[in-house]
């Protein structure tokens, strides 16, 4: 079975893993009441007489010949066993004090079809009360039947099997229809997990790239102590922290061999999904491998990026695009906490200004490497904040100004990781989208809806030239669906 297969077969089963506790609770709740209740009733036991039914002529019959249709004959007769007066007498018989009508509750009498056998079974609490019902009825009947020898075309009896005294209860144990109740049970509550599904739009886990369209290029795991890492310096737990570098060491191997992504948007359908957190996160990612980053806050309605770095909101983006404030005067520094860079910490500088021309810079860089000064100063972190605000952020975000400011940060950062709103709010992430180099969608499975998911995909779509490279799926619960890096599949494909 492919990988694929697999995926799909696991896609299937997701909602039943999910819902175990529900089909489980049908399951037993089902089996147990079924037990009980058979459990609970008294025993019984069955007792079968059997006569065979001689018929010595032929009775006209009008519209029918009894002789050419055996069963119809034996179905009369097996219903003459049942009729009241019959019941009178097998009473009288058995000293029975009731209603000689009960009597006939009983039994059941079924004719053979293929020979001229009437089975009388008698079924109660008693072994030899069933037997001698049985008995009573069969000789009952075979006694109307010697009644009859003065008609010599009528039917008679011949022989008569008498009934003994059962050994065993009749009928299955209450284990067995348990088993039985607890299959249908399944059945049931498989059908109602597919009900509710059909009528749950919350996105899952498994379907996330499914349902986008996209590779799947990391599942980032639910944790509470994120909760108390985003607005701070520090870095993720270990686990998320493990999830953000496959997606990092995924756009350092995506497009021509030796490039990579340089500029890279970050968005959702809605909000609430983590966009930001995976933005700040990515950029410590980058920091850790010695390259200097520039995170941009492009969400100017609802800007987050400040307060997860611990910065001030102004100077920032639109004071840049707006009021022509040079891109350097309104960049700030962030020191990462405790996190460092994993080699030279001057990799993790943004390259030389034009006041130093002279110094040597490092190759597919252009990182200087010739300056004492800064090579004496702690890495930090760049962050170009949202700003004081505008009243149209899609105009802002779409001009000219803007495409010059990438470019800016393209000459002098090694990757530049921009935030926007999400896709499905404002028109705003529309211009960015198509001026990086890709985009990554930020999905929270139970947060948003499959027909959110749906029109931000169609959204994107329209954009020309728009390069999504995937989705990363955040806040996965699921501790057994955590995805490999999308980028090691190509590898192995490749």
């Amino acid at each position: 079975m492919t990988e694929t297969q697999n995926a799909d077969l696991r896609a299937r089963l997701e909602p039943f893993r999910r819902h175990w506790r529900l089909v489980t609770l049908i399951v037993l709740a089902i089996s147990g009441v079924t037990y009980v209740y058979y459990a609970r009733k008294p025993i019984q036991y069955t007792a079968t007489s059997s006569v065979f039914v001689r018929f010595a002529g032929v009775v006209p019959i009008v519209g029918n010949d009894p002789e050419t249709d055996p069963a119809r004959r034996l179905t009369n007769e097996a219903q003459l066993v049942q009729t009241p007066p019959i019941a009178s007498d097998v009473a009288q018989q058995l000293h029975y004090t009731g209603n000689p009508r009960n009597l006939l509750s009983l039994i059941s009498v079924s004719p053979s079809s293929d020979s001229d056998y009437i089975d009388i079974a008698a079924t109660t609490t008693n072994p030899e009360m069933s037997a001698a019902v049985a008995n009573g009825f069969a000789n009952e009947f075979a006694a109307l039947s010697v009644a009859r020898t003065k008609h010599p075309p009528l039917p008679g009896v011949e022989s008569v099997d008498l009934a003994t005294v059962p050994t065993a209860a009749s009928g299955a144990a209450p284990v067995r229809y348990a088993l039985f109740a607890g299959l249908l049970g399944l059945v049931l509550a498989v059908l109602l997990v597919k009900a509710m599904e059909a009528f749950d739009g919350r996105l899952r886990h498994p379907v996330v790239a499914a349902e986008y369209g996209l590779p799947l290029l990391a599942s980032i795991p639910f944790s509470r102590k994120a909760q108390s890492t985003t607005r701070s310096r520090s870095r993720l737990p270990g686990a998320m922290t493990e999830r953000v570098r496959a997606v990092r060491t995924m756009l350092e191997h995506t497009g021509d061999p030796g490039a990579f992504l340089r500029s890279v948007l970050i968005t959702s359908a809605v909000s609430g999904e983590g966009k930001s957190t995976l933005t700040k996160s990515l950029a410590l990612s980058y920091f850790e491998s010695a390259r200097s980053v520039l995170v941009i806050d492009a969400d100017l309605r609802r800007p987050m990026l400040h307060e997860f770095f611990e910065a001030p909101l102004a100077p920032g983006l639109s004071d840049v695009l707006r009021c022509a404030i040079p891109l350097a005067d309104s960049v700030q520094e962030v020191e990462p906490g405790e996190i460092e860079p994993a080699l030279d910490p001057i990799l993790a500088r943004p390259a030389a200004t034009a006041g130093s021309a002279q110094r040597e810079t490092h190759p597919h860089r252009g990182i200087a490497r010739g300056d004492e000064a800064l090579a004496a100063r702690r890495p930090v972190v760049h962050l170009l904040t949202s700003g004081s605000g505008t009243a149209d952020p899609a105009a802002l975000l779409g001009s000219a100004a803007f495409k010059k400011l990438l470019g800016e940060a393209l000459g002098t950062y090694d990757v530049v990781l921009i935030d926007s709103p999400p896709v499905l709010a404002v028109s705003d992430v529309i211009p960015v989208a198509a001026a990086v180099d890709g985009v990554i969608v930020v999905a929270r499975p139970e947060s948003t809806t499959r027909t959110a998911v749906q029109r931000c995909r169609e959204a994107l779509e329209q954009v020309p030239g728009v390069n999504v490279v995937g989705v990363v799926a955040n806040g996965v619960r699921e501790h057994d669906e955590i995805a490999r890096p999308y980028y090691l599949d190509r590898a192995r494909a490749s």
